[in-house]
C-alpha cells in the first residue's frame, strides 16, 4: 500500500549536534518509515531513545537536580506486546516502560495541538474544509476517537485516526508546529516518569500513584520542560515555544475527558495545579486555546437517534461505532450531513443541515433491503433518489449485492457522501469509463467532513 506524505505523522528527528537550535534541526524532517507496525515500533524506539539522550546530555546539566541520580532505562514495548486495553507509560524503580501504543496516542494529540497553535498564530493556507481552519481542541472529542480509551493501539488504528487529520500538513507552519508539539509532549511524559523515580514514588496496591505524587511529578517535569525550551528555542518571540507550555496542560485536559469519576477529578486537579505555575497572561492564553473555537459559519451540532442499535454506522462516509454515540451531541462542520446505518437485512438513512448551537436531531429511518429490475434502477438514478437506489443494490454490509450492480451501488454511495465506502470489488463487468468514475468517487470523500 502506498501512502501520501500527508498520511504520515511527520515529526522532527533531531540531529546529534546539540549546539544547533531546535529550529535548525527541524529542517531534518523524517517521516515514519515503511507501512507496518514493526516499522512504527523501530522508529518509535529510535525517537524515544534520542529524546532520552537529549534530556541527559551535558548541555542540559542545569536540570540534573530534577532528575534521578542515574539515567533510567527506557524500554519501548512493541505494539504486539501491549496487553488488552489502554496503557500509558509508567516508571519502575529504575526503569520506564513506554508502550509504542502510548507513543502513538501522544502523536495523535500532537497533531491536534500543533494544528491549533498554528491556527491561533494566524490563518492557515487550508481551504478544503472549514474545520481545518478552526482549532480542533475540545476535550469532549477525544474519547470518541478510537482507540484512545478502550482498545489497544495498532498500526492500522493509527492510520484510521489519521484520516481525521489529513490536510493539516498542507501548511508548512502547521507541519512544523506538529513536529515541535510531538517533541514537547514526549519529553514531558518521559520527564514525568523520571520524576517518579527521582522522588522514589511507589504505586498503591491498585497500581496507581497518589494524587499528590502525580502533581509533584507533573510540576517537576513541567519545570524541566521550560528549561529545555529556553535552551532549545531561546527567542522568546518564537511561536514554537508555545507547545512546551501548552502540551502538558492539553494532555491532562484530554486525559480528564477520557476518564470519569475519580480519574476525571484527578486529571482536572493536576491540570489546574500546572496552570498555577505560569503567569496570568500565559494562563489566559492556554485556557483560551483549550476552549473550542466555534462560529455559526463553521460549526454545528447534531445528535443521531434510532429505535434499534445499527450494526454499522457511517457519518458522511466515516465509520463510527454506534455504541459510542448514545446520548452524545456531535460537533460537526456546518452544512448537510448524512448518516447511513445497516442492520441484518435492513439499511437506514438520516440527513440534516446543521448550523450554529441549535442541536439538530437525526432519527435513523430503516427499510428492508429488496431487489429491483434494471428499469427501476435507471428510473431511480434519473430521479436522483439515491437512498432508494442504495436499498435495491446494497447488502447489509454496505457492499453491492452482485458485481453487475456495482456501478449503481457506487453512484448511490457517492451522492450519499459515502464515496469512501465504495469497495474495490470486481469491476470487470463495468466499462472503462465506469471504472474511472468509480475510482474518482472513491477518492472524492474529504476527511473532516465530520469531526466528532
Amino acid at each position: 500500500m502506498t501512502f501520501r506524505r500527508s498520511s504520515w505523522l511527520l515529526l522532527v528527528f533531531v540531529a546529534p549536534t546539540l549546539s544547533q537550535t531546535l529550529l535548525e534541526r527541524a529542517k531534518e524532517l523524517q517521516k515514519v518509515p515503511g507501512n507496518s507496525g514493526s516499522s512504527f515500533d523501530e522508529w518509535g524506539r529510535r525517537y524515544v531513545d534520542f529524546l532520552t539522550a537529549l534530556i541527559w546530555d551535558d548541555e542540559f546539566k542545569s536540570i540534573r537536580p530534577r532528575l534521578p541520580a542515574r539515567r533510567p532505562a527506557v524500554v519501548v514495548r512493541p505494539l504486539d506486546d501491549s496487553s488488552e486495553g489502554f496503557e500509558s507509560a509508567h516508571a519502575g524503580v529504575d526503569s520506564i516502560d513506554f508502550p509504542a501504543s502510548y507513543l502513538g496516542h501522544l502523536f495523535l494529540i500532537s497533531e491536534v495541538l500543533g494544528h491549533d497553535i498554528a491556527v491561533k498564530e494566524g490563518p492557515l493556507s487550508i481551504r478544503r474544509n472549514p474545520l481545518l481552519a478552526a482549532p480542533f481542541s475540545n476535550e469532549t472529542l477525544f474519547p470518541l476517537l478510537m482507540p484512545l480509551d478502550r482498545s489497544p493501539f495498532t498500526f492500522s488504528t493509527f492510520e484510521a485516526n489519521q484520516q481525521f487529520l489529513i490536510g493539516t500538513y498542507a501548511d508548512p507552519r502547521c507541519e512544523e508546529q506538529i513536529g515541535i508539539s510531538g517533541i514537547a509532549l514526549t519529553l514531558f511524559v518521559l520527564t514525568h516518569e523520571m520524576s517518579h523515580i527521582r522522588y522514589s514514588h511507589r504505586v498503591s496496591r491498585q497500581g496507581e500513584h497518589p494524587r499528590a505524587n502525580e502533581i509533584l511529578a507533573d510540576q517537576n517535569a513541567f519545570m524541566i520542560l521550560q528549561e529545555l525550551r529556553n535552551t532549545l528555542i531561546p527567542d522568546a518571540k518564537n511561536p514554537l515555544r508555545k507547545a512546551f507550555t501548552v502540551a502538558p496542560i492539553m494532555w491532562l485536559t484530554i486525559e480528564a475527558g477520557r476518564t470519569s469519576g475519580v480519574g476525571h477529578d484527578d486529571m482536572t486537579v493536576r491540570r489546574d495545579a500546572l496552570l498555577k505555575l505560569i503567569s496570568q497572561q500565559e494562563r489566559d492564553e492556554v485556557t483560551e486555546m483549550l476552549e473550542p473555537d466555534r462560529s455559526d459559519l463553521k460549526l454545528g451540532r447534531l445528535q443521531l437517534t434510532w429505535s434499534q442499535l445499527p450494526k454499522h454506522l457511517f457519518l458522511d462516509g466515516l465509520a463510527v461505532d454506534p455504541s459510542d454515540l448514545n446520548d452524545k451531541v456531535l460537533l460537526v462542520a456546518s452544512g448537510e450531513h448524512i448518516a447511513i446505518g445497516t442492520m441484518v437485512g435492513r439499511i437506514c438513512y438520516a440527513s440534516a443541515v446543521v448550523e450554529g448551537d441549535v442541536v439538530e436531531t437525526l432519527p435513523l429511518s430503516c427499510v428492508e433491503l429488496h431487489d429491483g429490475e434494471v428499469s427501476e434502477l435507471e428510473r431511480l438514478e434519473k430521479a436522483r433518489a439515491w437512498f432508494e437506489l442504495l436499498v435495491l443494490t446494497s447488502n447489509d454490509e454496505l457492499a453491492p449485492k452482485r458485481p453487475d450492480l456495482a456501478y449503481f451501488h457506487g453512484e448511490a454511495l457517492h451522492w450519499l457522501k459515502c464515496g469512501r465506502r465504495i469497495p474495490a470489488s470486481d469491476w470487470t463487468v463495468l466499462s472503462s469509463s465506469q471504472q474511472r468514475r468509480m475510482k474518482l468517487w472513491q477518492h472524492m470523500g474529504v476527511p473532516l467532513g465530520s469531526w466528532y
